[in-house]
């Protein structure tokens, strides 16, 4: 039996689909929520959000991911930086929840909601800076 390698490919090859995927996979769970139990989070003074608008930013947000991935399959690493921070927007933003209550204003779904989606954020983000300044050779 003959076992051979695996083709060499940079370590950013193999993290950019798992980093993106997982980023739109916790995305669409913390966004379900906040669509669905929309009244169950502290409500904003201004009142400008609603649950259309917030499928609305997470299929922009989503889309932003996957057309990244595609650019950076094709490598071209700067444009898919560029959507991958935009991407990341969506879950940087998910602490200004917070702005809007008090922590116990918050179930434990809603905090693991909130925090998953920040980490995913900052690690597709942190991986946007990567590909930026050293992009894979």
């Amino acid at each position: 039996m003959t076992v051979t390698a695996p083709v060499d490919r940079p370590i950013q090859d193999r993290l950019a689909p798992i980093i993106v995927w997982s980023a739109i996979a916790i995305s669409v769970v913390h966004y379900t929520d906040n669509t669905l139990r929309f009244d169950d989070y502290p409500p904003g003074d201004d009142g400008w959000l609603n649950p259309p608008l917030v499928v609305f930013f997470w299929a922009l947000f989503t889309a932003a991911g996957l057309f990244g991935l595609a650019l950076y399959r094709r490598r071209q690493y700067l444009s898919a930086a560029a959507l991958f921070v935009f991407c990341s927007v969506g879950g940087l933003i998910s602490p200004l929840h917070y702005t809007e209550g008090q922590l116990h204003d918050f179930d434990a779904f809603q905090h693991v909601n909130i925090t998953l989606d920040f980490i995913a954020g900052l690690a597709l983000f942190s991986f946007a800076v990567w590909i930026a300044l050293k992009p894979p050779s």
